[in-house]
């Protein structure tokens, strides 16, 4: 590395140029307003669930986000491993480029969404039958919502990616809690206001 980037190894006294240190704390505040909104997206339903609708709702619930959630851990990494070769199209290339290369991914991600939301759908629920029990296994209905939302979050995917490669975070900072407070206050509406329950 010192033969080949001398430059990387040398001494520098020089401060960071005020415009990238404005950069870069833009983009701080917008990473902890994605990430501050992600975890009320994610954690407010359990609780939303275990105070207005029941503890044991929240059981079987929670017995279908384990299974969403192992899938999507999957999903993640490999839509994941693409956010450096994405970084590097948004420094190489020109916009029209990203957009087409944009385009295209979001087609494959929309195609693994409708993939695996319709396995979900067709084998979750035996799966659920199998590993708990049929006691935990929720009616169809309640199955098909848990599905959409979790085709909802994969199909997102294309967005995060290019939103974490291009660094795009400042722009997105009010995105995250208005989104975050549009899904708590629907959570609460429906359920304490609709009594519709986990669905």
């Amino acid at each position: 590395a010192r033969k080949r980037f001398p430059l990387a190894f040398e001494k520098n006294d020089t401060n960071v140029p005020d415009t990238i240190m404005h950069y870069l704390k833009r983009n701080v505040v917008g990473t902890i307003s994605t990430k501050i909104g992600s975890i009320v997206i994610n954690g407010t339903d359990n609780l939303v669930i275990s105070k207005f609708v029941g503890l044991t709702s929240v059981g079987f619930y929670s017995n279908y986000v384990l299974i969403t959630s192992g899938v999507m851990n999957i999903v993640s990494q490999m839509i994941g491993s693409t956010v450096a070769s994405f970084g590097n199209l948004g420094a190489t290339s020109d916009v029209r480029k990203q957009e087409n290369v944009y385009y295209e991914s979001q087609y494959i991600v929309a195609l693994l969404t409708i993939v695996i939301t319709t396995n979900f759908l067709l084998f979750v629920q035996p799966v659920v039958s199998l590993l708990f029990g049929n006691f935990y296994v929720l009616p169809s209905i309640t199955v098909f919502l848990i599905a959409l939302n979790f085709g909802y979050t994969i199909i997102r995917s294309a967005n995060r990616i290019f939103h974490s490669a291009l660094g795009l975070y400042w722009q997105m900072r009010y995105l995250s809690v208005i989104e975050a407070s549009v899904n708590l206050l629907a959570s609460l509406s429906l359920t304490v206001g609709l009594h519709m329950g986990i669905n």
